[in-house]
């Protein structure tokens, strides 16, 4: 008997709570037994869309044909497992190429003859077809609502409410629904339109100010934290909060739409020509002066237009392996001089407290070169270090040994988890049974086809732990190994290498490093494992 894995999916919650996957879950079960196939597995992917395959399930199902678990894949409809016909396509020969059937129960093909390939690839245009044509319809849909000036929901702009957002900040207070909705529409009247937050436009337009008073993101942020104002959230300011407000033409009474859209093929946001974009007078007041508004785009181009010096590889920046010992934020690399000084002085400094201010963190700068020395000598001290290197061979030794156990282990655990499913399932059958034959009353067998559904579910869970747990520990050991023979060879790597590939090495094998002035902790990738260890962080002082 071929061993099925029934794939089941729904793209909205709604569709979740009317049962449509029981209603899937139920009509492949009666195709497999018809049809002479054991259900091996059944893939439940709820509230996912099929405008792409990176979905957990769907991730899960191509693992259990790569390990040879499954003879085929069974969808009640070839719109559950995908509408892209590139997707489908790519699908079926992964299937093909891990001898796994592919078979849609509706639809009703074969994929392995010429004549089912062309019923896949016509139905499958079909459903490509059709989400293309909701994606335009509903693409054209925005694009006149912009046109007309209405605005297409998401995010509310700061400075602007809407009632939908009022009557929710009510019902939080604790109003009752009704109350809420009431006096939302006595504020708002119109649902879905942009209306004045008088707090908020009152600060929109100072931070305006500011800026053109200014000329500087960074001071304007560090106003805005200092005097104790928060974003609509409570959170601090950020530069990128505040360029974001800056440059957006909602303020000017403006409406645009389309500067992204979704790829259909890959679900990614892509950025359209300026053509496809519309741009017109929306409904909403405007909150800022056209003056104001075109001094701050011409500071903003200017700034993003400003030379930058030559770009340098500092080996602690990016991939946030140097952080702040006193706020936990990021640091990186700043080279400067000064007035009337030809040299550069170069440090390693806090993130938060250049782009936030005192409020994120008091501050803090590190001399670069101190650190980056005290770094690369502490961990080429590592590589000649016999006692630390003997103790990771024993720590890699005690993992393998592990690993060796628990495989032993995977198939008695594997065969005993299996054995009490098919018991399970059997249970169920017999109580669907009862029920049909009215042994039982509906009362009693909700009750205990509860029990038995969630019993099956854990059971299917600790199969996949059981599963998963020896490729954990495979993976483990591998990363550990290669961390290891990086740290080995360590010095002798250095050397060979330019800055960029320093740079690189180091995050393969620096987990990561917190600094203050007095003292610096780092850590290596490579973790204690049962009782061989080794103290694989290090705390001293950096040179001077």
């Amino acid at each position: 008997m071929k061993k099925a894995g029934l794939y089941l999916r729904v793209s909205t919650e709604m569709q979740v709570e009317k049962d449509s996957l029981p209603t899937q879950e139920k009509l492949l079960k009666r195709f497999c037994s018809a049809n002479d196939y054991k259900v091996q597995k059944i893939y439940r992917e709820a509230g996912e869309s099929a405008k792409n395959t990176a979905r957990p399930k769907l991730d899960e199902l191509k693992q259990d044909a790569i390990d040879g678990m499954l003879d085929a894949v069974v969808v009640l409809r070839l719109d559950r497992i995908t509408r892209s016909n590139r997707d489908l396509w790519s699908l079926v020969e992964f299937f093909e190429a891990h001898s796994v059937e592919f078979i849609s129960m509706t639809e009703n093909f074969d994929t392995r003859g010429p004549v089912g390939r062309f019923m896949l690839n016509m139905l499958a245009s079909l459903a490509q077809m059709e989400r293309e044509t909701i994606a335009h319809r509903v693409a054209e849909a925005m694009y006149s609502r912009a046109d007309d000036g209405k605005w297409n929901g998401g995010v509310i702009p700061y400075g602007y409410t809407t009632q939908a957002r009022i009557a929710a900040e009510h019902k939080k207070a604790g109003k009752p629904p009704k109350d809420a909705i009431a006096a939302a529409t006595k504020l708002c009247p119109v649902p879905r339109i942009l209306y004045i937050d008088k707090d908020e436009a009152e600060l929109l337009r100072r931070i305006f100010d500011h800026y053109l008073e200014t000329r500087s993101l960074r001071n304007t942020v560090r106003w805005l934290n200092a005097n104790g104002y928060r974003t609509r959230r409570g959170k601090l300011w950020a530069s990128s909060t505040v360029h974001r407000l800056l440059s957006s033409n909602i303020y000017l009474g403006r409406i645009s739409y389309g500067k992204r859209t979704h790829d259909l093929n890959t679900g990614k946001l892509k950025k359209n020509k300026k053509t496809k974009i519309m741009n017109g007078n929306g409904h909403q007041p405007a909150l800022v002066d056209k003056e104001t508004f075109d001094k701050a785009q011409e500071i903003l181009a200017e700034k993003a237009g400003k030379p930058r010096s030559s770009p340098r590889t500092y080996l602690l920046s990016g991939a946030h392996v140097l952080r702040c010992g006193k706020c936990g934020g990021a640091m990186y690399g700043y080279t400067q001089r000064k007035k009337g000084e030809k040299k550069e002085y170069f440090y390693y400094r806090c993130h938060h407290h250049i782009s936030i201010g005192n409020e994120a963190c008091e501050g803090l700068s590190i001399p670069g070169h101190s650190l980056d020395n005290f770094v690369i000598e502490t961990l080429k001290n590592l590589s000649h270090d016999c006692q630390f290197l003997a103790d990771k061979r024993k720590m890699l030794a005690a993992m393998k040994k592990k690993a060796n156990t628990r495989r032993r282990g995977k198939d008695s655990d594997l065969s005993r988890l299996r054995t009490e499913e098919a018991k399970t399932e059997a249970r169920i059958d017999t109580l669907l049974e009862k029920l049909e034959t009215r042994v039982i009353d509906d009362t009693t067998f909700k009750q205990r086809h509860q029990e038995l559904r969630h019993r099956l579910e854990q059971n299917r869970l600790a199969q996949a732990e059981t599963e998963c747990s020896e490729k954990r520990l495979d993976v483990q050991e591998a990363s550990m190994r290669a961390s290891f023979d990086q740290i080995a060879s360590f010095e002798k790597n250095w050397d060979a290498l330019d800055d960029a590939g320093r740079a690189g090495l180091l995050r393969t094998v620096v987990k990561r490093i917190t600094a203050t002035r007095k003292k610096v902790r780092m850590e290596i990738y490579l973790d204690p494992v049962d009782k061989v260890s080794h103290t694989g962080t290090g705390s001293s002082r950096p040179p001077a």
